[in-house]
């Protein structure tokens, strides 16, 4: 943990009964006591403000430094912390999840975690709390993965994960380098990333790649040379 210093969270108001869609939406079941009791205040607020998601996949030690080490530059220091319990992922202000490997495993190592997948919809669909997916953490987010098998993903933006068809035959599959970033259309997040051909790297290494259904789900592309 890096502060004793609880951050001020506004948890009134009962929660939402429809997601972003309209559609209703039920917030997660009851859960058995979590490993980490001591991180819950008598008064029910977490003192932890970042989920790191543990479910068997991603390297979990070097995404909590990384996260560890941002938080140290903030004014305010914000606890990180990993975790397995859907209760933590669900009263956390920002969930992180990783994930390395195939997409049905990923997604067999969090449906293992009994009301996770609920938490974490609950949390960012419903309540709009920002969620940062790692590799195959960030491509359970489309509808549908076709990572050998089609697997079902969280569907929150709409999609499937595919192979990459490279559209030049000297370009390589797995994709693997650093590649610049050329912005499709403006969001927040992006706002102060310099991108373009003289931008800010994005360290790529991947065969499959989320295809959105649509252009609202798409706000850059990276720039790939022959080169890499």
């Amino acid at each position: 943990m890096l502060s004793n210093d609880q951050p001020a969270v506004d948890r009134g108001g009962p929660p939402p009964t429809r997601d972003i869609a309209g559609q209703p939406f039920s917030k997660p079941p009851p859960l058995p006591g979590s490993s980490i009791i001591g991180l819950f205040p008598e008064t029910g607020s977490l003192a932890v403000s970042v989920a790191i998601i543990d479910y068997g996949s991603g390297n979990l030690h070097s995404a909590a430094k990384a996260f560890e080490r941002a938080a140290r530059s903030m004014d305010v220091p914000e606890k990180i912390v990993v975790t397995r319990d859907p209760e933590v992922a669900f009263r956390a202000d920002r969930i992180v999840l990783p994930g390395v490997g195939a997409f049905a495993d990923c997604r067999r190592g969090l449906d293992a975690l009994d009301g996770m997948i609920e938490a974490m919809t609950e949390a960012v669909r419903n309540k709009a709390r920002p969620f940062f997916g790692i590799c195959v953490g960030m491509q359970l987010m489309a509808t549908r993965g076709k990572e050998h098998v089609t697997t079902d993903g969280f569907n929150w933006i709409a999609g499937d994960v595919e192979k990459i068809s490279p559209r030049e035959e000297n370009l390589k599959i797995p994709h693997m380098g650093w590649n610049t970033l050329d912005m499709i259309r403006e969001h927040p997040v992006l706002e102060r990333l310099p991108l373009g051909p003289q931008g800010r790297h994005g360290y790529f290494v991947h065969s499959y790649h989320l295809n959105a259904s649509n252009e609202d789900g798409r706000f850059w592309r990276a720039r790939i040379t022959a080169a890499q």
